[in-house]
């Protein structure tokens, strides 16, 4: 409408000043707050679920600017629309801990758990860095079990050797 509101009264889609968070700007997508932000004066002017444009017009929420609604619910593939695809080694990281070296696959756990949990703040970065991190120890953890089957592999290989077999 021309006044930047929907036909229930509430503002339409677009970035507005996060209420929760000040010096950021948060989806708004008509209806309830999303878990999309950014800073503000970011340069982002795209939908992060319908790819148009929009531009603030009002903050919406009423008085103190406080989200009317919950977020919204996720996608078919569990992440919200717009969301980057990372991977946060946790799968790894779990068959790392059962099959190679439980110590440092169980390190890697828990910085995938923390990557995930970036993720689900809409911590984008962070949550790429705890991932890197996941990935280093689960690599780690797999490079220590074949070292340790090569070893093994050696002591049987001159073990045998030794007997005369």
């Amino acid at each position: 409408m021309a006044d930047g509101q929907d036909g229930g009264g509430n503002p339409a889609p677009g970035w507005y000043p996060d209420p929760e968070n000040p010096g950021n700007r948060r989806w708004w997508d008509g209806i309830a707050w999303s878990t999309f932000s950014e800073p503000l004066g970011g340069a982002s002017s795209v939908s992060p679920s319908a790819g148009a444009s929009v531009a603030p017009t009002a903050t919406p929420g009423g008085a103190g600017g406080q989200p009317p609604g919950a977020f919204p619910a996720a996608s078919t593939s569990g992440l919200p629309a717009g969301t980057p695809n990372i991977d946060p080694w946790l799968w790894q990281s779990i068959l790392a801990t059962i099959f190679c070296c439980q110590p440092l696959g169980i390190v890697g756990i828990a910085f995938a758990a923390q990557s995930q949990t970036a993720m689900s703040l809409g911590s984008y970065d962070l949550a790429r860095q705890k991932a890197r991190t996941a990935r280093t120890w689960t690599l780690w953890a797999a490079g220590v079990a074949l070292a340790g089957w090569l070893l093994w592999g050696l002591f049987f290989a001159i073990g045998v050797a030794s007997v005369g077999f």
